[in-house]
């Protein structure tokens, strides 16, 4: 059975940018040895054996090469049909695909949650930047918009000349406020996690110490008697809330805002691997985003 022309037409592509490069040599080398038939004319391919025995080849350097075509011409995951300029479209559903590469290990041949969780983050940015450029008529307009939602402890220099500098958590903290109900804690928290697993792939973390600073807090808190185990804990649904005094304790001690606990949260986080729940959150910021802009251009 023929494959796909475009799907070839790609491969040839590639495989000729790669032969172009300085260095490959070897490559064109190999291709010439472990092709011999390519290079004879259509009648010498007319043998059915001849023909299957090279779409198997193909399907071998498609494989080795960590292409997926069906990733690369499947629709994206997440609509973004509605936002403006073809561009921004573009970019935004390349970044989608590239999430389902890591997540189905297509690309590299592994899985890898936190290069999942980058592609997860750039669309989230991306699409925070889009609706801050968009929802206003001008910078300082867009800046004070993000400034009437956002919380006392969060702070804007005045001296920035485009909304991609304002930090990602500020825009996301204001985002939320202005759109609670739609966007809801749990996605929020998701968005916030997905960010800090992006971070720390850059960063090349966890070290060694983030990971001692875990345990300690984990081993504090199963001593003093909280349900906690090493792969789930949530305070709100647990055993906790039975205890009123050790629930005050908890929020007095520990809270939302408590570093470790944070770090504990965020590690449990990659330890679950929510690809799923990721998904979900990037894809709900993407709906309410697409509802309250409408693009001057599609």
């Amino acid at each position: 059975m023929a494959q796909d022309k475009e799907k070839l037409k790609k491969l040839l592509d590639f495989i000729k940018a790669l032969a172009e490069e300085e260095g490959n040599e070897w490559f064109v080398d190999e291709l010439k040895m472990n092709f011999p038939s390519v290079q004879t004319t259509q009648g010498n391919l007319a043998n059915s054996m001849e023909i299957e025995n090279l779409n198997m080849r193909i399907s071998s350097i498609e494989k080795y090469l960590g292409l997926d075509f069906s990733t690369d011409t499947t629709d994206s995951i997440i609509d973004y049909s509605r936002i403006g300029g073809k561009e921004n479209r573009n970019r935004l559903e390349s970044d989608n695909r590239e999430m389902l590469r890591w997540r189905y290990g297509t690309r590299s041949h592994i899985q890898d949650f936190y290069e999942y969780c980058r592609c997860a983050h750039q669309q989230a940015e991306f699409l925070l930047n889009y609706f801050y450029e968009n929802v206003e008529q001008d910078l300082q307009s867009s800046i004070q918009h993000i400034k009437w939602f956002l919380p006392d402890y969060f702070t804007i220099r005045d001296t920035i000349s485009d909304v991609s500098e304002i930090p990602y958590a500020n825009k996301l903290s204001a985002f939320y406020k202005e759109h609670q109900n739609e966007l809801g804690f749990y996605n929020r928290s998701i968005l916030e996690k997905t960010n800090t697993t992006r971070n720390e792939l850059l960063h090349r973390s966890p070290s060694n110490k983030d990971l001692q600073e875990w345990k300690k807090f984990f081993n504090t808190m199963k001593n003093s008697g909280f349900p906690v185990s090493e792969i789930s804990f949530d305070f709100k649904v647990s055993e906790i809330k039975k205890d009123e005094q050790l629930y005050r304790n908890f929020i007095i001690k520990y809270g939302y805002t408590n570093k470790e606990y944070q770090n504990y949260l965020w590690h449990l986080f990659v330890e679950r691997k929510p690809y799923g729940e990721v998904l979900q959150a990037v894809k709900t910021l993407a709906g309410i985003i697409q509802s309250n802009v409408v693009p001057s251009d599609r």
